[in-house]
């Protein structure tokens, strides 16, 4: 997630790369996403992840983005 930073879309400064974690009591993981259509697994009740959100924050407004980072193609 340590990508080139980029700049801001709201006060064109400077961003850079932060690490959002979703965190109950137990474990903390990285933000995840899912097709919209997408529906649970029977057997698990769990979503297929097709990949993770990485975030990038600009310290002078504020402004923190988001892009779509796909899982990586296994086997290719």
């Amino acid at each position: 997630m340590s990508e080139s930073n980029q700049d801001c879309i709201e006060c064109g400064a400077a961003t850079h790369p932060i690490l959002v974690v979703e965190q109950d009591h137990q474990h903390h993981d990285t933000l995840k996403y899912t097709a919209i259509d997408a529906q649970p697994s029977w057997f698990l009740g769990r979503y297929k992840v097709e990949g993770h959100l990485a975030a990038e924050l600009c310290e002078s407004c504020g402004r923190v983005t988001f892009r779509a980072v796909p899982q990586e193609q296994r086997g290719s």
